[in-house]
């Protein structure tokens, strides 16, 4: 990617900490503009602060307010979605007024922000990173599409973490009323040669309590699982997390999981589409 504001020197990169895709593919745009020479901040909350600070500990870092996204272990997706509203309002209302702080203190230039709706200043470019330009609803689609793109209007432009002649967006990005660009896919890994190692990878991540009954299952089928397998638990804050142990490890540094991903026949996930973009990334089976 080129995120082409070469003369910006001071960029506020601030992705959602829902579930770790967000904050991981953040990663490539962080290093491009540290590449560039810009000074690199980054606002966030939750496992998504703690991936970017094990990423990048010597960038300075501010914790903002947490979206809190929960998830439910019976009830519909957009049901569960539609009773938190409330208080994702109220997260955007807050981090906003955060982040108009962070600018005025940091002479922050440029904010990048991976789907943070609050994210942005009147005195900075401000860029909305996002592959969901059209939610696809199965209620009041016009009205959710309605406020969703009014919020996205805000932002100077929109980075679409996406390929044109492959695309893995589909209609999710059809949108005519966002000024928008892609910028190809946005992962952390990079493909080499490595040797098979293990029959089976499970990389486990998302919002509680989906990511806690998604791991349950698969030990549970993984018992009479006759093949060499290792597991990610996606789940930075635990103790712990660079020691592999039992064939699993809470958490793994890009590099290592990078390496662990290439040794692997076969990915098993219930992927975000940041996994989407790394398993195409690196041509790997799922």
């Amino acid at each position: 990617m080129n995120p082409n504001v070469s003369t910006a020197k001071k960029i506020l990169i601030t992705p959602l900490d829902w579930g770790l895709g967000h904050a991981t593919r953040c990663v490539p745009v962080i290093k491009e503009f540290l590449k560039q020479g810009c000074e690199v901040q980054i606002a966030s909350s939750g496992d998504a602060l703690i991936l970017l600070c094990e990423e990048f500990p010597h960038l300075k870092t501010h914790s903002i307010v947490s979206y809190d996204a929960r998830y439910s272990s019976h009830l519909p997706l957009f049901i569960k979605m539609m009773i938190q509203l409330p208080k994702f309002l109220r997260a955007i209302k807050n981090e906003h007024r955060q982040i108009e702080e962070i600018v005025e203190k940091e002479k922050i230039d440029v904010i990048v922000s991976d789907n943070r709706y609050g994210c942005y200043s009147s005195r900075t470019k401000n860029i909305f990173l996002g592959h969901q330009l059209f939610i696809d609803s199965p209620f009041l689609p016009g009205f959710v599409n309605q406020l969703h793109l009014k919020a996205i209007q805000k932002f100077s432009l929109c980075w679409v973490p996406d390929n044109d002649q492959f695309s893995l967006t589909g209609k999710l990005t059809l949108n005519s009323s966002i000024r928008k660009r892609a910028v190809g896919y946005l992962s952390r890994f990079v493909w080499y040669e490595s040797e098979i190692k293990y029959d089976l990878l499970v990389i486990i991540s998302g919002p509680e309590s989906q990511r806690t009954l998604f791991e349950e299952l698969i030990i549970k089928q993984l018992k009479d699982y006759k093949g060499k397998y290792f597991i990610v638990r996606g789940l930075p804050a635990a103790e712990s997390s660079d020691k592999q142990m039992n064939h699993s490890a809470n958490h793994l540094p890009s590099e290592k999981l990078n390496e662990l991903v290439l040794q692997s026949n076969l990915i098993l996930s219930r992927p975000g589409y940041s996994t989407l973009m790394d398993l195409a990334t690196l041509g790997k089976k799922a």
